[in-house]
């Protein structure tokens, strides 16, 4: 994250601790060094031991026991589902954060998707939450489009967006007409040039 002194808060010059969970309680320090996963311990992270669940069937009922039983997360999940979050997303972070946590093997996390998918499709229409399928399709992963810059742009950096826009703006402006001899572009002064210089000529000629 690049660092920006023209955008810093004055309360946190002031000495005021910034608000948990905001941007600015970020450390950009606070990432691994290159080559720091090869200094760790062998076995010591959870995704290297044995997994919890080897069974597809045992997994799914894990997680659904696990949003039957928390009334409370299952309401977060039916909030985030009518945010417009699409259930392909959810099912494929509960999948990956499983394997992480050591529950269970990538080929595992795989064969659960399709069944965790129909749960969430079956309880939205329960709660009846309206919910996107699938994951929208756009260009490369990773990738923004122009379109999505702008928004990110106007969210996050008014200012650059309005120099933009303005910029932008500008640029679908038609010229204005020369009023004079003076305002013409060099080319087409040469051009009346060139016409007044042939007339003379003939003029001569004559």
């Amino acid at each position: 994250m690049r660092y920006e002194p023209k955008n810093v808060d004055e309360s946190i010059i002031a000495g005021a601790p910034p608000e948990k969970g905001s941007v600015e309680s970020l450390d950009p320090f606070s990432t691994p060094i290159p080559g720091q996963s090869l200094t760790m311990r062998p076995g010591s992270q959870a995704f290297e031991k044995p997994w919890v669940y080897t069974d597809p069937d045992e997994c799914l009922v894990f997680l659904i026991e696990k949003l039957e039983q928390d009334r409370k997360l299952k309401e977060e999940h039916l909030s985030i589902l009518a945010s417009g979050v699409p259930i392909e997303y959810m099912v494929n972070t509960a999948a990956f954060a499983g394997f992480t946590e050591g529950l269970w093997s990538p080929d595992t996390a795989e064969l659960i998707k399709p069944g965790l998918a129909m749960y969430y499709i079956l309880v939205a229409m329960d709660e009846e939450v309206p919910f996107v399928l699938f994951n929208p399709e756009g260009g490369q992963e990773g990738q923004l489009n122009d379109k999505e810059v702008l928004d990110s742009m106007r969210n996050l950096h008014p200012e650059a967006y309005s120099v933009i826009t303005e910029r932008m703006d500008a640029a679908q402006r038609p010229a204005p007409e020369p009023e004079g001899f003076l305002d013409m572009p060099a080319e087409d002064v040469e051009e009346v040039q060139e016409e007044e210089i042939l007339m003379d000529e003939r003029e001569g000629m004559i």
